[in-house]
Protein backbone atom coordinates (compact mmCIF):
# COMPACT_ATOMS: atom_id res chain seq x y z
CA UNK A 1 0.00 0.00 0.00
CA UNK A 2 1.25 3.25 -1.00
CA UNK A 3 2.79 5.79 1.49
CA UNK A 4 0.16 8.60 2.03
CA UNK A 5 0.21 11.96 2.67
CA UNK A 6 -2.82 13.31 4.48
CA UNK A 7 -3.61 16.82 4.80
CA UNK A 8 -6.09 18.71 6.95
CA UNK A 9 -6.69 22.21 5.74
CA UNK A 10 -9.92 23.13 8.04
CA UNK A 11 -10.70 21.73 10.93
CA UNK A 12 -13.84 23.83 12.78
CA UNK A 13 -15.28 21.12 14.22
CA UNK A 14 -17.14 21.18 17.35
CA UNK A 15 -15.27 20.11 20.62
CA UNK A 16 -15.26 16.24 21.15
CA UNK A 17 -15.31 15.25 17.81
CA UNK A 18 -11.92 14.90 17.03
CA UNK A 19 -9.40 12.95 18.92
CA UNK A 20 -6.04 11.18 18.15
CA UNK A 21 -5.05 8.23 17.38
CA UNK A 22 -2.52 5.76 16.21
CA UNK A 23 -3.01 6.59 12.52
CA UNK A 24 -4.32 9.64 11.83
CA UNK A 25 -7.71 11.42 13.27
CA UNK A 26 -10.13 9.01 15.21
CA UNK A 27 -13.70 10.43 15.47
CA UNK A 28 -16.02 9.45 18.04
CA UNK A 29 -19.65 10.09 18.30
CA UNK A 30 -21.00 13.09 20.32
CA UNK A 31 -24.17 12.57 22.15
CA UNK A 32 -27.28 14.74 20.21
CA UNK A 33 -27.60 16.68 23.18
CA UNK A 34 -24.55 17.86 22.39
CA UNK A 35 -24.74 19.03 19.10
CA UNK A 36 -27.93 20.64 19.97
CA UNK A 37 -25.69 23.03 22.15
CA UNK A 38 -23.49 23.52 20.22
CA UNK A 39 -26.08 24.67 17.31
CA UNK A 40 -25.18 22.11 15.07
CA UNK A 41 -28.11 20.46 12.67
CA UNK A 42 -26.95 17.40 10.40
CA UNK A 43 -29.46 18.50 8.21
CA UNK A 44 -27.54 21.33 7.37
CA UNK A 45 -24.23 19.66 6.36
CA UNK A 46 -23.19 18.27 2.91
CA UNK A 47 -19.92 16.46 1.83
CA UNK A 48 -17.95 15.03 -0.71
CA UNK A 49 -15.86 11.96 -1.15
CA UNK A 50 -13.38 11.64 -4.49
CA UNK A 51 -12.10 8.04 -4.45
CA UNK A 52 -9.86 7.48 -7.96
CA UNK A 53 -8.50 4.15 -8.26
CA UNK A 54 -8.57 4.07 -12.00
CA UNK A 55 -7.21 6.78 -15.04
CA UNK A 56 -8.80 6.20 -17.59
CA UNK A 57 -6.49 8.58 -20.28
CA UNK A 58 -3.33 8.04 -19.18
CA UNK A 59 -1.70 4.69 -19.00
CA UNK A 60 1.69 5.58 -17.69
CA UNK A 61 -0.16 6.48 -14.12
CA UNK A 62 0.46 3.45 -11.58
CA UNK A 63 -3.40 2.96 -10.06
CA UNK A 64 -4.14 3.91 -6.51
CA UNK A 65 -5.76 0.24 -5.20
CA UNK A 66 -7.44 1.48 -1.97
CA UNK A 67 -9.00 4.78 -3.11
CA UNK A 68 -12.08 3.82 -3.92
CA UNK A 69 -12.20 2.13 -0.49
CA UNK A 70 -10.74 5.16 1.41
CA UNK A 71 -13.75 7.38 0.11
CA UNK A 72 -16.73 5.02 0.92
CA UNK A 73 -15.36 4.00 4.55
CA UNK A 74 -14.66 8.15 5.33
CA UNK A 75 -18.34 8.53 3.61
CA UNK A 76 -19.48 5.44 5.72
CA UNK A 77 -17.84 7.25 8.68
CA UNK A 78 -19.90 10.61 8.52
CA UNK A 79 -22.86 9.54 7.63
CA UNK A 80 -24.36 6.21 8.59
CA UNK A 81 -21.75 5.79 11.78
CA UNK A 82 -21.17 9.32 13.10
CA UNK A 83 -24.43 10.90 11.46
CA UNK A 84 -22.91 14.42 11.24
CA UNK A 85 -23.55 14.59 7.43
CA UNK A 86 -26.91 12.74 6.15
CA UNK A 87 -26.59 10.70 3.57
CA UNK A 88 -28.71 12.23 0.77
CA UNK A 89 -26.63 14.95 1.04
CA UNK A 90 -23.79 13.34 0.38
CA UNK A 91 -22.43 12.94 -2.97
CA UNK A 92 -19.02 10.55 -4.01
CA UNK A 93 -17.06 10.62 -7.15
CA UNK A 94 -16.01 7.73 -7.73
CA UNK A 95 -13.78 5.58 -10.36
CA UNK A 96 -12.51 1.64 -9.81
CA UNK A 97 -14.17 -0.54 -7.39
CA UNK A 98 -13.66 -1.01 -3.65
CA UNK A 99 -11.44 -3.61 -3.41
CA UNK A 100 -12.30 -4.97 0.24
CA UNK A 101 -15.57 -6.96 1.18
CA UNK A 102 -16.00 -4.66 4.06
CA UNK A 103 -15.88 -1.30 1.60
CA UNK A 104 -18.44 -2.99 -1.17
CA UNK A 105 -20.73 -3.58 1.66
CA UNK A 106 -20.44 0.05 2.77
CA UNK A 107 -20.94 1.28 -0.58
CA UNK A 108 -24.20 -0.57 -0.82
CA UNK A 109 -25.47 0.83 2.42
CA UNK A 110 -24.63 4.51 1.26
CA UNK A 111 -26.53 3.70 -1.89
CA UNK A 112 -29.44 2.42 0.08
CA UNK A 113 -29.57 5.69 2.35
CA UNK A 114 -29.70 8.01 -0.68
CA UNK A 115 -26.15 8.84 -0.90
CA UNK A 116 -25.15 10.14 -4.85
CA UNK A 117 -22.73 7.98 -6.83
CA UNK A 118 -20.85 9.84 -9.61
CA UNK A 119 -18.40 10.31 -12.28
CA UNK A 120 -14.55 11.66 -10.89
CA UNK A 121 -13.75 13.51 -14.43
CA UNK A 122 -12.27 16.57 -13.44
CA UNK A 123 -15.51 18.58 -14.65
CA UNK A 124 -17.68 16.15 -12.24
CA UNK A 125 -15.57 17.00 -9.94
CA UNK A 126 -15.30 20.99 -10.13
CA UNK A 127 -18.91 20.27 -10.39
CA UNK A 128 -19.52 18.52 -7.52
CA UNK A 129 -17.20 20.84 -5.58
CA UNK A 130 -19.69 24.23 -6.12
CA UNK A 131 -22.83 22.44 -5.88
CA UNK A 132 -22.04 20.66 -2.20
CA UNK A 133 -20.33 24.02 -0.93
CA UNK A 134 -23.18 25.56 -1.77
CA UNK A 135 -25.66 23.40 0.27
CA UNK A 136 -23.83 23.49 3.47
CA UNK A 137 -25.89 25.67 5.64
CA UNK A 138 -24.75 27.45 8.88
CA UNK A 139 -25.69 24.87 11.15
CA UNK A 140 -23.75 21.90 9.31
CA UNK A 141 -20.89 21.06 7.92
CA UNK A 142 -19.25 21.26 4.88
CA UNK A 143 -16.84 17.99 4.39
CA UNK A 144 -14.40 17.08 1.33
CA UNK A 145 -11.99 14.20 1.50
CA UNK A 146 -9.86 13.27 -1.95
CA UNK A 147 -8.09 9.91 -2.38
CA UNK A 148 -5.90 10.39 -5.28
CA UNK A 149 -2.42 10.61 -6.69
CA UNK A 150 -1.13 14.20 -5.64
CA UNK A 151 1.47 16.17 -7.46
CA UNK A 152 3.34 19.83 -7.37
CA UNK A 153 3.45 21.75 -10.90
CA UNK A 154 5.15 25.00 -11.47
CA UNK A 155 4.24 25.86 -7.77
CA UNK A 156 0.81 24.63 -7.36
CA UNK A 157 -0.25 21.43 -5.63
CA UNK A 158 -2.81 19.15 -7.76
CA UNK A 159 -4.89 16.09 -7.11
CA UNK A 160 -5.69 13.66 -10.74
CA UNK A 161 -9.36 13.03 -11.71
CA UNK A 162 -10.33 9.96 -13.31
CA UNK A 163 -9.32 11.65 -16.91
CA UNK A 164 -6.62 13.84 -15.89
CA UNK A 165 -3.19 13.75 -18.24
CA UNK A 166 -0.12 13.59 -16.15
CA UNK A 167 1.41 15.89 -19.15
CA UNK A 168 -1.15 18.49 -18.91
CA UNK A 169 -1.79 19.43 -15.05
CA UNK A 170 -3.43 22.99 -15.89
CA UNK A 171 -5.88 21.63 -18.34
CA UNK A 172 -6.81 17.94 -17.22
CA UNK A 173 -5.87 17.76 -13.35
CA UNK A 174 -7.47 19.28 -10.11
CA UNK A 175 -6.05 22.52 -8.59
CA UNK A 176 -5.78 22.55 -5.05
CA UNK A 177 -7.82 25.77 -5.12
CA UNK A 178 -10.76 24.87 -6.53
CA UNK A 179 -10.86 22.80 -3.23
CA UNK A 180 -9.96 25.85 -1.09
CA UNK A 181 -12.12 28.07 -2.85
CA UNK A 182 -14.81 25.18 -2.22
CA UNK A 183 -14.59 26.11 1.61
CA UNK A 184 -14.20 29.47 1.56
CA UNK A 185 -17.41 29.76 -0.30
CA UNK A 186 -19.41 27.50 2.27
CA UNK A 187 -21.87 29.43 4.60
CA UNK A 188 -20.84 27.36 7.70
CA UNK A 189 -17.96 28.03 9.73
CA UNK A 190 -17.49 24.41 10.36
CA UNK A 191 -15.15 22.85 7.15
CA UNK A 192 -13.05 19.61 7.36
CA UNK A 193 -10.50 18.96 4.19
CA UNK A 194 -9.17 15.68 4.28
CA UNK A 195 -6.37 14.82 1.17
CA UNK A 196 -4.74 11.28 1.19
CA UNK A 197 -2.28 11.95 -1.88
CA UNK A 198 -0.46 9.24 -2.80
CA UNK A 199 2.87 9.95 -4.49
CA UNK A 200 4.66 6.99 -4.36
CA UNK A 201 5.25 4.85 -7.49
CA UNK A 202 2.85 7.68 -9.27
CA UNK A 203 4.05 6.41 -12.56
CA UNK A 204 4.52 3.08 -14.28
CA UNK A 205 7.82 1.85 -14.07
CA UNK A 206 8.64 4.17 -11.21
CA UNK A 207 10.73 2.93 -8.05
CA UNK A 208 8.42 4.33 -5.26
CA UNK A 209 9.54 7.04 -3.61
CA UNK A 210 7.41 8.51 -0.74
Amino acid sequence: MCKRLALILGLWLMAGIAAGAERGVALRAVPEAELERLGFDAGESSALFVGVSQFSKDATLTPVPYAVDDAVDLAHLFTLELGLVIPGRVALALSGEAAKTESRERLAALKAAGARIEPADRSDIRRLLGRQSQLAGAQGLFLVGFATHGFTDGGEDYLLARDSLLGYPGDTAVPKRWLLDALAEAKTQRRFALLDACRERFKQGERGGG
